[in-house]
């Protein structure tokens, strides 16, 4: 069926309909189940829409992080047999849903490909199994770094000559010739070291490929048998030499976090290496049970789950002979070669060992699909969320991501791509991808948010602290209040949204520590633990405490609710945030 799909997709690049017809679909030969159906182009380019408009999205992005503008492109060339479909060339075309840039139609889209493809190969040497061996008697002429393409007419050539018998050099000269150019190129004698060594500056011809004959002469000019290794020489001008292959995305560590530290970005030719200092947060103990986890993403994403998981360098417990304790530093070095391996070492100065961990960017496994519908599920609602708090705040820059996600129909891709997943690995792939772009989406829409999010909580903590000032503070106290207010204010002005987080917080602080002195943060405390009383380890035992808490708080008694808040915060597995102080206008 995607055969046939695929088939009739390509059709319609030519023709207005495509017949479509399978046969034989069922395992079961009696069943004689078929598929039968004509499609038609008009029903294609609404399902073309979202991928062309995701793709002119990258592109503009692009443009903008280059700092260029669709007049600064003279032309596009299309590469592939999709751009043959002619809704996506005018859709290209258009100024307003496209790039408004010219398109470049001289060049085939199906072996655009194949001819860069050969243009790099015959860039590069021919690398021959065998050992260089010359003949018996000969002499070795060896170029070790020759290049066979290059943007020089000049080119600066070290060799080395090996005698067979171990003889002196002393008076030898190699003489180079270029018989392919117009006219026809000699060096001249060029004299050779007693070492062997020699260096030269080759003429090269633009217009032809050139090959170099070696001439090598003794002491008294007579001509002595030689061989090359290279065996043939040849060298062909290019304008812009071919540069080599860059690292399509940019590769980083996931920090405790949860930030992406980026190590090499996307861009960085190959091979590429980095090396870089970080420092544990955990124990790694020889009889412990945590190891040491170093996890490397693939993805430019500030937020380490946007990207894509590479793979983990993991320090087990038993693979350390002392204790490493946690704030204990590690450099780590990341190598990246040609073929997109990655290798990750890090070296413990403590231990003076080094741990390693092949792992190949091209083979990162799938979640599965109830993973991936978890995950959705949890997009959908922050999606939800955000779409309400765009509407209170009126924020264009969070509306209009919304909006693009709804234009690029990233739910519905997801929805369907992730009913496929369960048999199809290339619907997996795609569900996968499509929930990370809805996450950096969504990120982004947060992001712009912060700072009206930050305005409207300001306000809300500064009516309450004005109302917790009446109830359980001083003088002293409602000097210190109206001071973090007025901090608070200045960093609204300045539209400064770290530093105004920075001071709700610590407004916010304030006023927990007088809800403490007043007996109050304890019943809050307890009535936020009874929300997570499900995910406490000893059900039976949570139970119990919360039975004591009751009688605690019936009792008016702060210090054994406070001590009873104490044990069953030790149940959760991870403590839970302070408690919203905007609940205790309700007690």
């Amino acid at each position: 069926l995607k055969q046939a799909a695929e088939n009739a997709k390509i059709s319609l690049s030519r023709d207005d309909t495509a017949d479509i017809w399978v046969d034989n679909l069922s395992s079961d030969s009696k069943a004689g189940l078929e598929f039968e159906y004509k499609l038609t182009r008009a029903e294609l380019m609404p399902l073309m829409d979202p991928i062309i408009t995701r793709s002119v999205n990258i592109c503009r992005q692009v443009l903008q992080e280059q700092r260029l503008t669709p007049r600064d492109i003279s032309r596009i060339l299309l590469v592939g047999g999709p751009t043959l479909s002619p809704y996506l060339r005018e859709r290209l075309s258009d100024a307003e849903s496209g790039l408004g840039i010219p398109l470049e139609f001289s060049i085939d889209p199906m072996t655009v490909v194949a001819r860069g493809a050969a243009i790099y190969a015959g860039s590069q040497p021919l690398v021959s199994a065998q050992v260089f061996a010359p003949p018996a008697g000969a002499f070795a002429i060896t170029f070790p770094n020759w290049r066979f393409s290059g943007s020089d007419e000049e080119v600066l050539t070290a060799g080395n000559v090996q005698s067979p018998n171990s003889a002196s050099l002393a008076g030898y000269t190699v003489t180079v010739t270029n018989s392919a150019s117009r006219p026809a190129w000699q060096s001249g004698r060029v004299p050779v070291a007693d070492s062997g060594g020699f260096m030269l500056e080759l003429f090269a011809d633009k217009s032809t490929l050139n090959t170099y004959t070696v001439e090598l002469s003794d002491n008294l000019g007579r001509r002595m048998q030689s061989a090359t290794n290279p065996p043939v020489l040849t060298y062909r001008y290019q304008r812009n030499e071919i540069m080599a292959p860059p690292l399509t995305h940019t590769v980083g560590i996931e920090l405790a976090d949860g930030s992406m530290e980026i190590l090499v970005r996307k861009g960085a030719p190959l091979p590429a290496h980095i090396r870089s200092k970080f420092r544990t947060i955990v124990d790694l103990l020889p009889d412990g049970d945590q190891p040491l986890k170093i996890p490397l993403r693939e993805g430019g994403q500030p937020r380490a789950d946007c990207n894509d998981p590479i793979g983990v360098l993991k320090i087990e417990p038993g693979q350390v002979h002392r204790a490493v304790p946690a704030g204990t530093e590690l450099d780590i070095t990341i190598d990246i070669d040609l073929s997109r391996l990655v290798t990750c070492k890090a070296y413990i100065a403590l231990l003076d060992e080094e741990f390693t961990k092949v792992m190949d960017l091209s083979a990162i496994p799938l979640p599965s699909p109830a993973k991936m519908q978890q995950e959705f599920n949890a997009q959908r609602e922050r999606l939800d969320a955000l779409r309400e708090q765009a509407q209170e705040t009126d924020d264009l820059r969070a509306k209009g991501i919304l909006d693009q996600i709804e234009r690029e129909k990233m739910l519905y891709e997801i929805e369907t791509s992730l009913a496929a997943s369960v048999n199809d690995p290339d619907a997996a792939d795609k569900c996968e991808e499509r929930i990370r772009d809805l996450k950096a989406a969504l990120n982004a829409a947060e992001d712009s948010l912060r700072l009206p999010n930050a305005m409207n909580h300001a306000d809300a903590v500064a009516n309450l602290a004005d109302q917790i000032i009446n109830d359980f503070g001083d003088d002293a106290d409602r000097k210190n209040v109206e001071q973090l207010k007025v901090q608070v204010q200045e960093a609204k002005r300045a539209h400064d949204v770290a530093l105004l987080e920075q001071r709700n917080g610590e407004l916010r602080d304030y006023c927990l520590r007088l809800l403490n002195k007043g007996g109050v943060l304890q019943i809050l405390w307890f009535q936020q633990l009874k929300q997570e009383r499900a995910k406490m380890s000893d059900q039976h035992q949570a139970e119990v405490y919360f039975a004591m808490g009751e009688r605690a708080l019936a009792n008016k008694d702060v210090d054994g609710l406070k001590a009873v808040n104490r044990q069953l915060i030790d149940m959760l597995p991870d403590p839970p945030p302070p408690p919203d102080i905007s609940t205790i206008m309700k007690a």
